[in-house]
């Protein structure tokens, strides 16, 4: 009975060991909590091990289960704290997973496993770098973490009471590993081969420097390390096209008092949407260099090139460099012609509005009375409000407005509109009393111009997603005392009459489509009304811009191909082929996210491209990239 009932004990044990049934599977639980994901800015994504389904992140946490994977996007930041108490803040184009640690299960039968689960301890982390760059922040007191790239693992370890240190891999670097550790930061790092007889010795990398590891190389450490300033998270930077075709952006980092012998540095600067690259050699003393470019979005890094071919980097940083626009005015309307009360008040308010354009600080106002000449008379404000009230006497005026940036740039100035301020009509003296009195001329009512926008696909912000953002502008009426708007897909009403006390409406389109107008209406005190009739939204279908990796990388093992979503797309359709002209494809599917997952592809030059689809639309093909796959 004995036997029996322990015999019947050890089947159950067994039952509920997951390694019974499987000799190589990990004897922890897969789907035990990891940790904790919060977004800090910009597009962050996330998806199980067992999904291919990805989730959008919004401002809460989100718990991070093992296995899950985690992919910023152009302007994403994302930090992720661990169970164990690290943090992981991850940067704009990154991808990572957060595994458990595997142990080999035992071999020789199921009571050495069941004695080597009492000292097994606690979970540990493994953080799969794909590509790009993380932060992490250790104490000794941590368990160590693990860090994987390349399909090698590698246990990090704080020596300094508290140390802050950059991991980066570059697909383009066949997974190389790069780790700077911070001024005050000291880090061990181990080489972990379990099937390995002769494993590496452990390698301390001491504050203030980086470490370039390849695999199947020496680990080299250099005293050195490269830490970008400005421009980046996003900065933008502004431009008068009408004044020079290209901005001296400045860039700055850290001086940099030691140099590796032999070495040289270099400022490299990458035009994302075109992959157009400037290398330009700079003093690491200086701390600062100068560098001409035209509008567009780029990515830029510090770069030395030592004479044992080994190549030290700074993270990407990113920045746009836009070209400033006119404000567009808004009201009062081109030629419109206000009246004062009697003949006697010869003053009255005038109320000018207008559109804000991006990176607008303030506004430079310039108004002429009886002519166009502003230089010959002309009255000049600057405000940091988009809209100035004026009292004017009678007669003919002349406006126009540009935008002032922080630093003093100035954008060309908008169209020149005119209006009138005149005396109401002379009143006729009265007829006889047996004559009728003439019936008053029928009020002539101010018109309602509208500015209409452009409904496009293309991604404005990356914090809205899956709604498509539309401000719809008209000119201000003063003697309106509400304005309301009314918004159709065809004959189908979207929303009707959405009451506003301003010149303008801003809403969100769950979708997006050809058949879209609207309609706005102002009350009047009066009684009257006015109305813009129905007015057309045209459509604008953008193609997508291809991200990573970079035109002509040459890769190593699986590897992901990334782009710039669309709004309100439903999916994408991606191509890869080995020739140019696409005549015949490697890939040719259809995909939710905007990204594709390339495994064990074989060796050769591959070229893709991705377009936009709507429901029965789809937008133009994307520029075309090229890869080499070793």
């Amino acid at each position: 009975m004995i036997t029996l009932f322990c015999a019947g004990l050890i089947g159950f044990w067994l039952v509920l060991d997951g390694a019974y049934w499987n000799e190589d599977a990990s004897l922890l639980d897969p789907s035990q909590s990891a940790g904790v994901l919060r977004r800090e800015k910009g597009a962050v994504r996330q998806r199980s091990e067992k999904s291919w389904v990805w989730r959008d992140i919004g401002d809460q946490e989100y718990q991070v289960a093992l296995g899950d994977t985690v992919f910023t996007g152009e302007s994403g930041h994302a930090l992720v704290r661990l169970a164990s108490g690290s943090e992981i803040a991850i940067t704009p184009h990154s991808l990572i997973t957060i595994q458990q640690e595997e142990r080999a299960a035992v071999k020789s039968g199921w009571l050495a496993r069941l004695a080597d689960r009492s000292a097994a301890g606690p979970a540990r982390h493994t953080v799969e770098i794909k590509q790009g760059q993380v932060k992490l922040r250790l104490t000794p007191k941590m368990a160590p973490l693990r860090i994987k790239s390349n399909n090698t693992d590698y246990k990090l370890e704080s020596v300094s009471a508290n140390s802050s240190v950059e991991l980066s891999v570059d697909p383009k670097s066949a997974g190389g590993l790069q780790l700077t550790t911070g001024s005050e930061s000291q880090i061990k790092i181990t080489e972990e081969k379990p099937d390995s007889a002769m494993p590496k010795a452990a390698v301390v990398v001491a504050a203030g420097h980086t470490a370039v590891i390849q695999k199947e190389q020496e680990t080299r450490v250099y005293d050195v390390s490269l830490r970008p300033l400005r421009p980046g998270s996003g900065e933008a930077r502004y431009i008068n096209p009408a004044i020079a075709e290209s901005f001296p952006a400045e860039f700055e980092w850290e001086a940099i008092d030691r140099v590796p012998p032999g070495a040289t540095l270099s400022l490299e600067v990458q035009e994302t949407e075109t992959n157009h690259k400037t290398k330009q050699r700079v003093d690491p003393e200086s701390a600062k260099a100068t560098l001409s470019v035209r509008p567009g979005k780029y990515q830029w890094r510090l770069a030395f090139d030592s004479p044992d071919q080994k190549q030290i980097t700074s993270s990407w940083m990113t920045f746009s460099v836009l070209g400033l626009a006119a404000p567009q005015p808004m009201a009062p309307a081109n030629n419109s012609r206000f009246t004062t009360l009697t003949s006697e008040v010869s003053d009255l308010e005038i109320s000018l509005s207008w559109g804000r354009a991006p990176g607008e600080a303030k506004t430079e106002v310039q108004i002429a009375r009886d002519s166009t000449d502003f230089q010959g008379q002309k009255d000049s404000r600057v405000t940091e409000q988009s809209n100035l009230r004026l009292d004017l006497p009678l007669g003919r005026y002349f406006w126009r407005i540009r935008s002032v940036l922080p630093d003093e740039q100035v954008s060309p100035w908008s169209e020149t509109l005119q209006f009138t301020v005149a005396a109401p009509a002379a009143i006729p003296s009265p007829l006889p009393i047996a004559v009728p009195s003439p019936v008053p001329a029928p009020r002539i009512l101010p018109k309602l111009a509208v500015n209409t926008p452009a409904l496009s696909t293309r991604l404005r912000s990356a914090d809205e997603l899956q709604k498509v953002p539309l401000i719809i502008e008209w000119n201000s009426i003063l003697e309106a005392k509400e304005y309301r708007v009314s918004l159709f897909d065809g004959s189908k009403a979207v929303f009707k009459n959405r009451a506003t006390s301003e010149p303008r409406l801003h809403f969100l389109l769950d979708s997006i489509s050809g058949q879209y107008s609207y309609e706005v209406t102002a009350l009047l005190e009066e009684g009257a009304v006015i109305t813009s009739g129905r007015v057309n939204l045209p459509l604008e279908l953008a193609a997508p811009v291809l991200k990573l990796p970079d035109d002509g990388a040459v890769l190593d093992g699986d590897f992901v191909l990334t782009w710039e979503r669309t709004l309100a797309t439903k999916s994408y359709q991606i191509q890869v082929s080995s020739d140019q002209d696409f005549s015949t494809t490697v890939v040719n599917e259809q995909v939710i996210n905007n990204f594709y997952s390339f495994f064990e592809p074989r060796a050769g030059t591959y070229h893709w491209r991705v377009r936009s689809q709507l429901k029965d639309l789809d937008s133009g093909w994307s520029s075309t990239r090229r890869f080499i796959v070793k």
